[in-house]
């Protein structure tokens, strides 16, 4: 929710400077996005189990 406030400029100073000194700064930004772009009404998407089996799979080919 950190990522959208900050998109929509409402986040404290504070929790900005915090968020934006995260290694994962970038990721969560991506992350966000992907989000926001994913959600479209009436769109069918694959169960969790077949995400969860997607992501096993890239692991494995990732790690060799």
């Amino acid at each position: 929710m950190d990522a959208l406030a900050l998109k929509q400029k409402q986040l404290p100073f504070e929790i900005r400077r915090e968020l934006e000194a995260s290694p994962d700064f970038e990721d969560l930004l991506l992350l966000r996005d992907l989000d926001e772009a994913g959600r479209v009404p009436g769109v069918q998407v694959g169960t969790v189990d077949e995400a969860l089996d997607f992501l096993r799979e890239l692991e494995r080919s990732n790690n060799g």
